[in-house]
């Protein structure tokens, strides 16, 4: 019995897939022949070639048809009922071929059932009810019942399933193998990341996924998963970072096992934008008629459209720096002689790029001042002439003015007196014409040890000290005697200025002679009982009848005078009471033939600028090498300031000198010109007096600032001295 078998299938079955059927035809095996075609229907009649035939999918539902190759592996169970059959059928599927089919009550079908869609054919493989069909032998009953048969019927898997890659651009579009994709453009020195997708369009796995780009600008900041399962997609990254301006290409490759699209290439592009780069701002100029600038330079000009320049300048206000102002030339509080032309000088600086006018002044009277701009470190300098006609007070200013708008002034005053023209500037205090005997009620301290013999003082050859009891005189004093009577081998017999009280002790300053070793000495006492020895002048021979005198100026100054002529100036400015005023007296000691007469001294005209004798020989400023040494070594190498400063003619200054060394003087103009020269002698340690004449090898040095420059071994010393006419 031939039965027509369609297979209905539970719900239960897995997706269909596709299977080849290899058709031998053979045409002796039935009256009518039908044709097997690909979507299962039967059009007609009619042998078919030989060949391979592909039975399509269905999609598999409880009332579908069994499709060679769309069950999965198991056992499948169908009524018989709706064939006309006895069954129900089971059939058992092993993914490729029939193991059994059980048909119940039809015990003689064992086979597999082929059937389309609407039923209307089939296809039994290996036996029925007829039996002797080999399992590759087949029947095939059209609609009309009739059937054929034909040999070597058999089922062969299809090809195994592949990938199929698919890339999507950031945008959404989908990109062909080969493509291309732009970034756009990307400022240099930073980065844009945009994300690509892959897709699997086919029916396997699509495996090692890995993504590369050649050209540096462009990297790989994300991998992909390197599996998608069919259907499914990932992501990948890629960062376009020009490493310069202009166009920047590279490519991307995403390899897989894709069987014809691997590698996938995209080609790669971008604009590299150059933004602008300035430098820093500049300090912010000078602050000229209340407004300052500053500014900055382009770098890197903006190139392939990226960001403009900033601003390269900007203003602010601000306010005016004065410009700093000193005078220095005359000093402040300097003397200045009656009819002197005097040397106005003055330094500035100003913050300001600017130039400069200045002013001189003096009183009501004003003049133009000759103006030095300043050039680098060097300040600027303002300059000018004076002529005093007439003694007092006066006070000189200057007034700076600039081109921005800044405004400085500066003053100094100075005294103008007409100079004394000797020494002693101060009338005799005691002439000693009274009767012999005591000093006097005049004299008080250790007047005991003095006494008068015929018209004149002596000493009883003690060491003792005397001073003038009516007054104590200023700041500025002097004191002076004539020698009747020197003891050569008296440890001291000389003069006391600025006794600080009723007593010697209190505090003063002695002014000795030392007859034995041709010098005078300068000492000072500091209560309770120290003595200081502030220096000696070499080579000084006094004999009776010289007037022998000294001054002490509030500066520290004291200057020793023989016949009215300067010998030389000690300092004592470390003392306590430089610039005090006190008493005057004398002072001697082991000197029975010490005498003297015509003691005088006082304060010194106020305002007095005092003419120091410009025929004092120049030898005293450089002692030859057997000179003796001065007393008490000095610890350090030091030189006083010039004394008397300003000066007419002759200046002194006293050369500390710890060590012997190789001693020179020279003097130079304010322009550094050499235009006095005494050639290096070797001192001897000690306290060394250091003079110059005021004249020049032309013959009286002009009025005006001088520079004495000493040097003494490897040390040099510079010091300012003003010389008026």
């Amino acid at each position: 019995m031939r039965l027509p078998l369609a297979l209905l299938l539970c719900a239960a079955l897995a997706a269909p897939a596709s299977a080849n059927i290899t058709w031998n035809w053979s045409a002796d095996r039935g009256a009518h022949a039908g044709q097997l075609v690909t979507d299962g229907n039967i059009p007609g009649f009619g042998a078919p070639a030989a060949g391979t035939y592909t039975v399509l999918d269905v999609s598999v539902t409880t009332s579908a048809f069994l499709p060679i190759g769309s069950v999965s592996n198991g056992t499948y169970q169908m009524p018989g009922a709706a064939f006309g059959t006895a069954g129900p059928y089971t059939i058992t599927w092993s993914g490729s071929a029939v193991t059994s089919i059980d048909a119940g009550a039809d015990a003689g079908v064992n086979g597999l059932v082929v059937g389309d869609a609407d039923g209307t054919m089939w296809a039994i493989l290996g036996a029925d009810e007829f039996g002797g069909h080999a399992p590759t032998t087949w029947d095939f009953q059209s609609a009309d019942g009739r059937y054929g048969f034909g040999d070597d019927l058999s089922v062969a898997p299809l090809p195994p399933p592949t990938p199929d890659i698919a890339l999507v651009a950031p945008d959404g579009a989908a990109l062909a193998d080969p493509g291309s994709w732009d970034f756009g453009t990307v400022t240099t020195g930073t980065g844009s990341e945009r994300v690509f997708t892959v897709s699997n369009g086919g029916a396997a796995a699509l495996k090692q996924l890995s993504v590369t780009t050649d050209g540096g600008d462009f990297a790989v900041t994300q991998q992909p998963m390197s599996t998608v399962q069919p259907g499914g997609t990932t992501t990948f990254a890629i960062t376009f970072a020009p490493s310069a301006g202009g166009a920047r290409s590279g490519a991307l490759h995403v390899t897989s096992n894709d069987p014809d699209e691997s590698p996938f290439d995209v080609a790669l592009a971008g604009t590299g934008a150059v933004d602008c780069v300035v430098s820093a701002w500049s300090a912010w100029s000078a602050c000229c008629n209340g407004t300052q600038s500053r500014t900055r330079t382009v770098l890197v000009p903006a190139a392939y459209g990226g960001a403009s320049c900033p601003t390269l300048a900007e203003t602010q206000s601000c306010t005016v720096a004065a410009p700093v102002v000193t005078i220095s030339a005359p000093a402040a509080g300097a003397s200045v002689a009656t009819g002197a032309t005097v040397s106005l000088v003055a330094t500035f600086t100003d913050a300001a790029t600017a130039t400069h006018t200045g002013t001189w002044s003096v009183g009501s009277t004003t003049a133009a001042a000759t103006i030095t701009e300043p050039a680098g470190a060097t300040p600027g300098r303002a300059t000018g002439t004076w002529t005093f006609a007439s003694p007092g007070s006066y006070t000189i200013g200057l007034a700076i003015a600039t081109s921005c708008g800044g405004r400085a002034t500066a003053s100094v005053t100075v005294t103008v007196a007409d100079p004394v023209a000797s020494f002693p500037a101060t009338p005799v205090l005691d002439n000693f014409n009274r009767a012999n005997g005591g000093l006097g009620a005049n004299w008080i301290d250790e007047a005991s040890a003095y006494s008068i013999s015929t018209n004149q003082v002596r000493h009883n050859g003690t060491i003792a000290r005397t001073e003038w009891g009516p007054a104590v005189f200023g700041a500025d004093q002097e004191a002076y005697l004539t020698w009747t009577g020197i003891t050569w081998s008296a440890s001291e017999q000389g003069l006391i200025l600025k006794s600080q009280g009723t007593s010697s002790a209190a505090g003063h300053i002695a002014v000795r002679y030392d007859a034995k070793n041709s010098r005078v000495g300068v000492y000072t006492l500091t209560p309770p009982g120290t003595w200081s020895n502030r220096g000696s002048i070499a080579r000084v021979t006094l004999a009776q009848g010289d007037r022998f005198g000294a001054r002490a100026t509030r500066d520290g100054i004291v200057r020793v005078y023989q016949n009215g002529t300067l010998l030389g100036s000690v300092s004592v400015a470390g003392w306590a009471y430089a610039g005090s005023g006190g008493r005057i007296g004398l002072a001697w000691g082991n000197g029975s033939g010490t005498r003297a007469d015509d003691f005088g001294g006082g304060t010194l005209p106020a305002n007095a600028v005092f003419a120091d004798d410009p025929a004092a020989p120049a030898a005293q400023a450089t002692p030859p090498a057997t000179e003796p040494a001065m007393v008490a070594t000095p610890l350090a190498l030091a030189l006083s300031n010039p004394a008397p400063n300003p000066a007419h003619g002759r200046t002194t200054l006293l050369l500390a000198l710890p060590h012997a060394a190789d001693v020179e003087m020279s003097v130079l103009d304010v322009q550094g010109r050499e235009v006095w020269r005494e050639p290096a002698r070797r001192f001897e340690p000690g306290r060394w007096p250091l003079a110059w004449d005021g004249s020049t090898a032309r013959g009286a040095a002009p009025a005006g600032v001088y520079f004495a420059r000493v040097r003494a071994g490897d040390a040099t010393f510079l010091r300012r001295v003003a010389i008026v006419r």
